[in-house]
C-alpha cells in the first residue's frame, strides 16, 4: 500500500474545537456541546461529518453503558463525509483532504472514547475503516453502508466462506451453484447486505422477511423469500424448496426473529453431525437453546486489534470500494431521514429503540 506524507493540519476553522452530541453518563440523553478537535496520527484520517447512520447498538450503548469505559463519550459508527486531514504516515494516497468517503467510526471498539464516535461534526477514523464514495452517491446513502457491510462480511468469514469469490460473468462455472444460504430476518439492515453479498458469491439465497419487503429483497438478489411470521410454515416451505432443488445448505445468517426455526431447518438438512452453522447478528439471547449439530456464534471481528484493523481494511478499503465502483453493491436498506443536525440524534435514537425500523436505515444529515 502506498502512503502519503500529508502534514497533519488543524481540522476545523473554529479555533480547534467542534460540536459533538455527548453522552455524559449512562442512561443520560445526548447533549450537544463543544469539544477539542483531535489531530490524526499515523494511519488515521480526520473526517468532516455530513451524515450519520443510526443502529440499535447505539441505543444500547447510550441507555445501558454497553462497552463504555469512560464518560463523557461519543457514540455512533456509520459516517459519510469529507477528509479534512490525514496522519503523517500510513495513509493511502487516494485519501486526500476533500475526498468523499464513507467510514466505520470505532465508537464500539474504542469503548466510547470521544475522538472516535460518529455523532459529532468531526471524527477520527482508522484508514482501514474508510472507503471511497462514488461521486454520484449521496451522503445519506453512503452513511447506510459501513456497519451492514462489516457485519455481513464478518459473518461470512466466521462461517468459513470466501466472500471474495464471485462467478465470472458469462461463465457457467460456479463453485457454489448447488449451495444455498438461509438469511433469516433479511429485512434488517444487516440482512439486506447479507442478501447482496451472498448472491455475489454465487449462492442460492433463501430469505425470510415480512411480506411487504419480499419484492425489495428479491431486487437485491434473494432467489426466494418466505414469511417468517408463521415459523412452522416457513420451516416446511424452506425444507421443501431446498430438497426439491437438491441444494446443500449448511449456513444461516440470522438478522432478526426466532432462532429455533433456523436451528430446526439446518438440523433437519444436515443431521446432528453435519457441521451446520448460524452467524447471529444480534446478541444471542440467554434463553436460546443449543441444538446438536448446529453451532450458533455472535458475529464479531477479531478481538485482536491488529488483526481487526486488517479485516476492516479488506472489508472497507478494498472489497466495498471495488464493489461500489463496479455497481455490484448498492446502499441498502433504503434511507429514512430521521433528523437534521446533532440536536436531533438523541430523539431519533429513542424512536429507534421504541418503534424499531424494518427494511430502512435511519440517517441524520448535517447541513
Amino acid at each position: 500500500m502506498s502512503t502519503s506524507t500529508t502534514t497533519t493540519t488543524t481540522a476545523t476553522g473554529n479555533s480547534g474545537t467542534h460540536r459533538a452530541a455527548l453522552n455524559a453518563e449512562k442512561a443520560a440523553p445526548l447533549s450537544v456541546s463543544s469539544r477539542p478537535t483531535p489531530n490524526p496520527g499515523p494511519g488515521q484520517v480526520l473526517i468532516s461529518v455530513r451524515a450519520v447512520g443510526l443502529n440499535i447498538v447505539d441505543t444500547i450503548m447510550r441507555d445501558m453503558g454497553f462497552m463504555i469505559t469512560e464518560y463523557p463519550c461519543v457514540l455512533g459508527s456509520d459516517v459519510a463525509g469529507t477528509i479534512l486531514a490525514t496522519g503523517t504516515s500510513g495513509v493511502p494516497e487516494s485519501f486526500k483532504p476533500g475526498t468523499k468517503v464513507a467510514a466505520f467510526a470505532s465508537a464500539f471498539f474504542q469503548h466510547g472514547k470521544p475522538d472516535y464516535g460518529a455523532f459529532q461534526e468531526v471524527v477520527l477514523v482508522s484508514v482501514g475503516g474508510v472507503t471511497l464514495m462514488p461521486e454520484t452517491m449521496g451522503w445519506a446513502e453512503a452513511a447506510t453502508l459501513p456497519m451492514v457491510v462489516f457485519v455481513a462480511l464478518a459473518a461470512w468469514e466466521m462461517l468459513g466462506l470466501d466472500y471474495t469469490y464471485s462467478p465470472a460473468k458469462g461463465s457457467d462455472e460456479n463453485k457454489n451453484a448447488n449451495k444455498a444460504i438461509l438469511i433469516w430476518g433479511a429485512g434488517t439492515g444487516i440482512g439486506t447486505m447479507a442478501v447482496q453479498t451472498a448472491k455475489l458469491m454465487g449462492y442460492t439465497v433463501i430469505a425470510t422477511a415480512s411480506p411487504g419487503n419480499h419484492d425489495y429483497l428479491k431486487g437485491l438478489g434473494a432467489d426466494v423469500v418466505f414469511d417468517y411470521r408463521d415459523a412452522a410454515a416457513a420451516e416446511r416451505d424452506i425444507l421443501q424448496y431446498v430438497r426439491g432443488r437438491n441444494l446443500a445448505m449448511k449456513n444461516c445468517f440470522f438478522g432478526y426473529g426466532e432462532l429455533a426455526p433456523c436451528q430446526n431447518i439446518l438440523k433437519e438438512l444436515n443431521g446432528e453431525n453435519g457441521g451446520a452453522k448460524i452467524a447471529h447478528g444480534p446478541p444471542i439471547p440467554e434463553s436460546a437453546k443449543k441444538v446438536d449439530g448446529v453451532d450458533v456464534s455472535f458475529i464479531s471481528p477479531s478481538s485482536d486489534e491488529v488483526v481487526r484493523e486488517k479485516q476492516f481494511a479488506q472489508w472497507m478499503s478494498v472489497y466495498l470500494r471495488d464493489k461500489l465502483a463496479s455497481g455490484e453493491i448498492q446502499p441498502s436498506p433504503e434511507v429514512k431521514i430521521v433528523g437534521k443536525g446533532l440536536e436531533s440524534i438523541d430523539s431519533a435514537l429513542t424512536e429507534l429503540r421504541e418503534k424499531g425500523v424494518k427494511c430502512a436505515k435511519p440517517v441524520v444529515v448535517f447541513e
